[in-house]
């Protein structure tokens, strides 16, 4: 919990964040890599699941909510394989088990993204 972020990161953040160009520059930047790894993830998991999957495939962010059978249960077998995602009941008040999941691509390149979706779909597959 953070009841106060320091006011001298505060102004460090500001005196960046002002500076002419720089937003700009940085969504050049970002804008491309993250729709590559959206791009990389929502055809990885196509391959791999098939129908097993649901998706849509966003237009921008840095996650990609799908729908899929038994994500409480998957949940537990994707770790064990080396790869996690958050199930939906995670962002709901009850937390009551749903067919949701939500999978970020911001922290991983293409072929980790590739991997990712294997792993899932060999979790997928245990019983």
């Amino acid at each position: 919990a953070d009841l106060h972020t320091s006011s001298f990161a505060q102004l460090l953040l500001a005196n960046v964040v002002s500076r002419p160009g720089w937003l700009a520059a940085q969504k050049e930047a970002i804008v491309p890599m993250y729709r590559e790894r959206c791009v990389a993830l929502a055809d990885a998991l196509d391959e791999a699941l098939g129908e097993r999957i649901a998706f849509h495939r966003p237009d921008g962010g840095m996650f990609l909510w799908s729908e899929f059978p038994d994500t409480g249960e998957l949940l537990a077998r994707a770790v064990a394989e080396g790869v996690a995602f958050v199930p939906g009941s995670a962002f709901t008040i009850d937390q009551r088990p749903d067919s949701k999941a939500r999978f970020s691509y911001s922290t991983l390149g293409p072929d980790q993204l590739r991997e990712a979706a294997q792993r899932l779909a060999r979790a997928a597959t245990q019983r």
